[in-house]
């Protein structure tokens, strides 16, 4: 995870000879690029926040050309070699090599100068959002909303999906789809992960008997799994909440197992300690059935797409005949995703389907608008 340093008028980030090998976002404050000519200093540039400085030292940590010293006080985030070593390994080998040597190139002709600006924002952005959010789970950001899963025969809520959100300080409420992938790519999602676990049981606990027949559903994602501890972790937190394994319920995609071997037997032992497990997005990949014969699954999760399909003819709504078909024969559970309307609510009690969640019946709540949904008796939904 990048670092933020902190500098006062006067302070040098570096000097000139300094070893290279990081370089440094601007978030606030205005820095001086200067160097000896001739045995005087002499001003290059001036940088201000979203400005990057010193790029070139993360492909040639050769000693620096130039010293950079702050003119106001100034938040700098810390960009090493480490983060961008991976992205250049990915790269193609002929385009790593180009890319190494134009470094080269640049760091002898413009004398550690800055990159064109139009090169780095999406960069500069990406590093800033992946130590933001770093801090937002260290710093108390994050909340997990709650979305109702309902069972249409009982009129009643079944349990509930546990849904992270990040409200930031200087973003707002920073949509998931923004930060999730990002944690992913990043290794954020294991500390992520565990705090959504924690936070997601200790909420039912806390919700005490108006919950005390429901379930919680907890997304986990590969990453996750693969760590040797993550099943230890998973009963230590069932343990010192007081949650019963069974109201507990994990859920993974088919992408998270596909290429993963430790991934599977993490899942394995999660089976283990007694919790629930839920294959998410069934429908959507090549090896679902495979998975769900394989794998110790008390349920399917149909993905939200197939929603619409049921109120139509065709394949589509065939193929939710089938996957109801099959959950049953197997003994398994079915929740059908993305009910938003009374149609799909009554194709799916027509074709058999009790378990379900979408915009129909509720949004995902804070967890005090859920109690208070509890409290005065659940959903006034329109069952139907």
């Amino acid at each position: 995870m990048a670092q933020q340093i902190h500098l006062q008028p006067g302070d040098y980030l570096f000097r000139q000879g300094d070893e290279g090998g990081s370089a440094f976002i601007v978030e606030s404050g205005r820095l001086r690029i200067a160097a000896q000519r001739r045995g005087q200093e002499v001003t290059l540039n001036e940088l201000g926040a979203g400005e990057m400085l010193g790029e070139l030292a993360l492909l040639d940590t050769g000693p620096r050309t130039a010293s950079a010293v702050a003119v106001t006080a100034c938040t700098l985030t810390v960009v090493t070699s480490s983060h961008i070593e991976e992205r250049i390994n990915r790269a193609e080998p002929v385009l790593r090599l180009l890319l190494k040597q134009a470094m080269r190139h640049l760091r002898r002709e413009i004398q550690d100068a800055s990159l064109p600006n139009e090169s780095t924002p999406p960069m500069i952005e990406r590093i800033r959002l992946e130590t933001e959010l770093g801090n937002a789970i260290e710093g108390g950001e994050l909340e997990l909303w709650y979305q109702p899963i309902v069972n249409l025969e009982r009129r009643c809520i079944a349990g509930f999906e546990a849904l992270v959100r990040w409200r930031s300080p200087t973003r707002g409420l920073v949509p998931p789809g923004d930060f999730i992938p990002l944690a992913e790519e990043c290794g954020l999602v294991v500390p992520l992960g565990e705090w959504v676990l924690k936070e997601a049981c200790r909420s039912l606990a806390d919700l005490g008997p108006l919950a005390d027949t429901h379930y919680v559903c907890v997304n986990v994602s590969g990453r996750q799994l693969e760590q040797p501890g993550f099943a230890r972790l998973v009963s230590d937190t069932l343990s010192r909440t007081g949650v019963p394994p069974s109201r507990l319920h994990l859920e993974a995609t088919e992408g998270v197992l596909i290429s993963s071997a430790q991934a599977r037997a993490g899942l394995h032992q999660c089976k283990d300690i007694g919790v629930m497990l839920l294959l998410d997005d069934f429908g959507t990949g090549y090896s679902s059935l495979a998975y769900l014969n394989q794998l110790p699954f008390d349920a399917i999760k149909i993905d939200r797409g197939f929603a619409a399909k049921m109120t139509e003819e065709g394949d589509g709504r065939q193929l939710v005949v089938a996957m109801l078909g099959l959950a049953r024969m197997l003994g398994r559970g079915v929740i059908m995703e993305g009910i938003e309307t009374a149609a799909q609510r009554d194709a799916l009690r027509a074709l058999g389907g009790e378990v379900c969640q979408g915009y129909f019946f509720c949004r995902p709540l804070p967890l005090r608008q859920l109690r208070e949904v509890l409290a005065s008796g659940g959903l006034q939904a329109d069952w139907g």
